[in-house]
């Protein structure tokens, strides 16, 4: 039978992968263009008049020209030093970034944009899973454009219990030169009013001195 779609059903679809916080446009479009190819699909079995067999053929080749043009891979791939998140489920890129190996072992990556800055503070280098909460050794900092400051050491709420975990920080690989790992934390002002959330955060082969 002729299958009816809603300008919400195309909202709905469309809208949940937004929210998946992808790093790359890749999937919205996937998702854009098999939800068109369903909508023509059942119109022209609907009504044949609507369409001709040839017209099918030219969307289909179309739809597969435009996904082959833009797509790229699922994954996110790096091939020069980079840090990079979804923030609040926008992409958020560092322009600079390095990290800093102190005497007593602490490492601290400083990363930030003209507008921005966002700072991690961790008690090693070692490839492992740092917790971030307000009684955790690591700990990171970011500071908006209107400068103010949230921190993954601060509850949600003041007065809050501070070893309820905010995220983690995990370094997968240290080459004796570089580090390269993932993040994702929820960071609060000091007096719990605002909020930020990073997720599906990369660093890659940022320089340590």
């Amino acid at each position: 039978m002729f299958r009816r779609f809603s300008g919400i059903t195309v909202q709905k679809e469309i809208r949940s992968v937004v929210m998946d916080g992808c790093l790359n446009m890749q999937k919205l479009l996937n998702t854009f263009s098999f939800i068109l190819f369903k909508s023509l699909f059942f119109v022209y079995l609907g009504s044949n008049k609507l369409f001709k067999f040839g017209d099918m053929r030219k969307v289909v080749l179309l739809l597969i020209a435009i996904m082959t043009l833009f797509g790229c891979g699922d994954e996110v791939q790096f091939n020069t030093p980079a840090l990079q998140a979804n923030k609040n489920y926008q992409l958020w890129r560092a322009t600079y970034f390095d990290a800093v190996l102190a005497e007593n072992g602490r490492l601290t990556i400083n990363a930030g944009n003209k507008i921005e800055k966002l700072d991690f503070m961790l008690p090693s280098l070692q490839e492992r899973t740092y917790s971030l909460s307000g009684i955790s050794e690591s700990k990171v900092v970011f500071i908006d454009h209107e400068n103010r400051s949230y921190s993954t050491a601060n509850p949600q709420n003041p007065g809050d219990n501070l070893d309820s975990e905010n995220g983690q920080v995990i370094i997968t690989e240290f080459d004796g030169s570089t580090i390269t790992g993932t993040f994702r934390f929820m960071a609060y002002s000091a007096d719990g009013l605002h909020s930020v959330g990073f997720n599906e955060g990369v660093f890659y082969k940022i320089p340590v001195r």
